[in-house]
């Protein structure tokens, strides 16, 4: 009988241990389990956020065997911009199939846009932005991408933005705008044009301002383009709220008489994103750099 009883207390033990191994699965099975996966279009910018500083963000883009692919983001750069623009200072990884599949590229920082273009010394070889990461497909599939804060010294909570595009060429779009600031962009040739964004409200009045290049007040070499632009509501679209001017111009030349024009205003008719589009001016193309600035006061706001 005591055999008996110590059989059975065997074969329940073993009962109990079975069961336990088959509810609770070994923990490496259970960090295996992949992050969700965002699906990433290609040439589209696409604003993600970052709460933690070991937070990451997936993204899955499918790729042809043998095309080049380029890797851009918009983030935050250490001592040139202010951190209430709210963004990350972010590395990317890639790997071909899956999240843990074979590498392409990782923990890189180029592509990186800084949100001031905070180097005008650079321009206009328009160097506010490193080259893209990037890659030749070496099979047809899926890609992997990975976004996640920087190993380095820098802001590691906040939002950025990430695109991949088939060319080498970064695209426009990305320059969210705060109110009261200036930002410098690059029109490399006669023909470029550069979108920038910027929210309103319904009710308020907003002043448009650029520094430009201005007919016998400048020279050639300080490198400013003669600049147009034009503000749309919703979209690059989208119904115009500033016609096709060069209002708000500020001569680059100290020896002008009266450098600075009246701004170009409108008040919004609503709540919105609007698109700020900046190009060579048709009747006197000049290439070259630009600052341009929004306000919601009429005083042209120093600094530039």
């Amino acid at each position: 009988m005591k055999h008996k009883i110590k059989l059975f207390g065997i074969i329940a033990l073993i009962a109990v241990i079975g069961f336990f191994m088959t509810a609770c699965p070994p923990e490496s099975e259970v960090d295996s389990t992949p992050a969700p996966t965002i699906a990433l279009s290609l040439n589209t910018w696409t604003q993600d956020n970052l709460a933690t500083s070991s937070s990451a963000v997936w993204y899955k883009f499918d790729v042809v065997n043998g095309t080049t692919y380029y890797v851009w983001v918009m983030e935050y750069w250490f001592n040139s911009v202010d951190v209430a623009d709210g963004y990350a200072d972010v590395m990317i990884s890639a790997h071909y199939g899956s999240q843990t599949g074979t590498s392409i590229f990782a923990k890189s920082e180029n592509g990186a846009n800084n949100t001031t273009n905070a180097y005008p010394e650079r321009l206009p070889t328009d160097a506010n932005y490193w080259p893209p990461s990037n890659f030749t497909a070496t099979q047809t599939g899926t890609v992997y991408l990975k976004v996640e804060a920087t190993n380095g010294i820098g802001i590691k909570t906040g939002h950025f933005k990430v695109a991949v595009t088939t060319t080498n060429t970064r695209l426009q779009g990305e320059k969210d705008m705060t109110i009261g600031r200036w930002y410098q962009g690059n029109l490399p040739n006669t023909n470029s044009e550069t979108w920038h964004t910027f929210a309103v409200e319904s009710g308020t009045t907003y002043y448009v301002w650029v520094k430009e290049y201005w007919s016998n007040s400048v020279v050639v070499a300080d490198g400013y383009a003669d600049v147009v632009f034009v503000a749309r509501y919703t979209s690059k679209t989208g119904t115009i709220a500033i016609e096709e001017t060069n209002n708000g111009a500020f001569s680059t030349s100290t020896s002008a008489s009266n450098p600075h024009w009246p701004a170009s205003s409108f008040t919004s008719n609503a709540g919105d994103t609007m698109y700020l589009r900046v190009y060579p001016d048709p009747a006197l193309p000049i290439k070259g750099i630009y600052k341009v600035a929004v306000t919601t006061t009429a005083a042209r706001p120093s600094g530039e």
